[in-house]
């Protein structure tokens, strides 16, 4: 990667009037694989890179004032994920940050667009599009399941170990069982691919994961290769299709 540009200082602590700034981007293959947690320590190391003032908390250990809509499942593909960065100054020209972005990005992450927000608002997602490739072998059960998981008037979910296997369809007695259905705004089967729409609830938001435990596909065998989730859209409450992309 190039070196970072020396015309702009960073600023170690943000006190003075800032820009809050939505950006839309893609993670991809090679890093597709990094953990939320390691997307953040990168995103911070390449806006370092650039040396872009960055507001910061205070105290002894000041963070980047910067706030992904929502964290992507580890391996998954997102298309048109969010986050929000507040910069000092209020006359950024975003058009041009967008292409210092995708110049110093590592390989996988593209930058779509930038928009300007205001500073009191928080993105809030609406909805949010997965879709996955159906094996051959599990074509004809999914046809079979699918039309009836959609005719359930419940759907509980057992939700008291978050690292242990999905438990669906569990006894709805149980002080760990939810009932999820109200999550679920879409599920339907185009060819070999199976797209899921899901809409956050207070009550708690289906997974995926738990949609195939729940077409009984074998998740934990070993000869089963993990499903590749993509995260096609993700739906930020107040936007349109019109404003996803907008870059000033």
């Amino acid at each position: 990667m190039a070196d970072a540009p020396d015309s702009v200082a960073i600023s170690t602590l943000g006190t003075g009037p800032f820009v809050r700034l939505r950006v839309r981007f893609q993670k991809s293959k090679p890093i597709r694989w990094l953990s939320h947690h390691d997307l953040i320590r990168a995103m911070d190391r390449l806006l370092r890179r650039l040396a872009l003032p960055v507001v910061h908390s205070q105290g002894f250990h000041p963070n980047p004032a910067m706030v992904f809509a929502l964290s992507l499942p580890l391996g998954a593909l997102g298309h048109e994920e969010v986050v929000e960065i507040d910069l000092q100054g209020l006359d950024w020209n975003v058009s041009d940050l967008l292409v210092q972005l995708n110049l110093h990005a590592p390989p996988g992450l593209t930058f779509l667009g930038i928009q300007r927000v205001g500073t009191k608002d928080r993105a809030r997602v609406e909805s949010m599009d997965y879709r996955t490739l159906v094996p051959p072998s599990l074509l004809e059960k999914t046809k079979k399941l699918l039309p009836e998981i959609l005719a359930k008037e419940a759907l509980w979910v057992h939700r008291q170990d978050p690292t242990a296997s999905p438990m669906v369809f569990s006894d709805p007695n149980s002080r760990y069982s939810k009932d999820l259905k109200r999550s679920l705004k879409n599920l339907t089967l185009a060819d070999f691919q199976l797209e899921i729409t899901l809409v956050p609830q207070p009550e708690g938001t289906l997974k995926p994961i738990e949609i195939l435990a729940m077409l009984d596909w074998p998740l934990s065998s070993k000869d089963f290769s993990t499903p590749q989730w993509e995260r096609s859209r993700l739906i930020i409450a107040g936007e349109n299709s019109q404003e996803r992309f907008r870059s000033s």
